[in-house]
């Protein structure tokens, strides 16, 4: 599509040519009036015999003017066109070249980031996991000694209903030793004979001694119960704590395993600008 650039340089390009050509007119318009003026009383003259003389005329001052007047663009001129196109083409070339060492930069300093912030969350991942990993050993050793601490607690329950079923026992032994005792004193002091007597007396004395060896095994039963009920608290106390360990535990692992997630999505927001919602 011809430009208005092109159409004023041709324009002036043209007005050159036009002005010869309207010279070359003129003159001959002058010398057909001179012609017609000496030959006003010849014979009519025809159009061939202007059309020769304008001819001449017009090829007389087209000659002179590409001779000494018409000037030709010079070679340089087009030489120069085309350095600056070339130039121009250059330079577009290389600002496409900066943009894209520009934004190969831009990428790489991107790239660098993500490394960076995936390294960082692969540390992470490794340190909580070490963590998670520390946690489950304490927690697994912690329910191997909660398990160990009720099988003793229930071992030491049943040692002391044993024993407080034995106590009963023997303080049923001791009450009736005693009702044989006193029977056995209430017969001698009814009876007459001395042997009767001497005989009762050492039946009331054996008596006497086996309820002296109930007391004894009553006192050392009730010393063996009151161990195992200190040992029962004592349990008692190690389950309590145990299974309070155990939760602090079970918290530490959820709290861990949540920050560590919070961690995550806080790095993936940051990488790709992901919000909560679109996970």
């Amino acid at each position: 599509m011809i430009s208005p650039l092109d159409v004023l340089k041709g324009f002036i390009n043209l007005k050159s040519y036009l002005t010869w050509f309207l010279l070359a007119t003129t003159v001959f318009g002058l010398f057909c009036f001179i012609k017609n003026k000496s030959s006003h009383n010849q014979k009519t003259t025809t159009l061939k015999s202007y059309l020769i003389p304008f001819l001449i005329i017009l090829t007389l001052f087209s000659f002179l003017y590409l001779s000494f007047f018409h000037k030709t663009e010079p070679s340089s001129k087009y030489t120069g066109q085309l350095i600056e196109k070339i130039d121009k083409a250059i330079d577009k070339y290389d600002e496409t070249i900066n943009n894209y060492h520009g934004l190969k930069k831009d990428w790489e300093k991107e790239l660098q980031n993500c490394e960076a912030e995936l390294k960082e969350l692969y540390e992470l991942q490794e340190t909580t996991q070490k963590a998670k990993d520390k946690i489950k050993e304490s927690l697994n050793n912690n329910e191997t000694k909660i398990k160990e601490i009720k099988e003793n607690l229930d071992k030491n329950t049943e040692n002391i209903t044993i024993l407080k079923g034995k106590l009963i026992q023997l303080e049923q032994q001791e009450e009736a030793k005693e009702k044989e005792i006193k029977q056995k004193q209430e017969e001698q002091f009814n009876l007459a004979s001395p042997d009767d007597k001497i005989r009762l007396q050492a039946e009331i004395e054996k008596l006497q001694d086996e309820k002296q060896k109930i007391i004894e095994e009553i006192s050392e039963v009730k010393l063996q119960i009151g161990k195992l009920e200190s040992k029962q608290k004592m349990y008692q106390n190690m389950l309590s704590r145990a299974e309070m360990l155990k939760k602090d535990f079970v918290k530490s692992y959820e709290r861990l395993e949540k920050e560590y997630r919070n961690q995550i999505l806080n790095s993936l927001n940051s990488l790709y600008e992901i919000t909560p919602t679109e996970l």
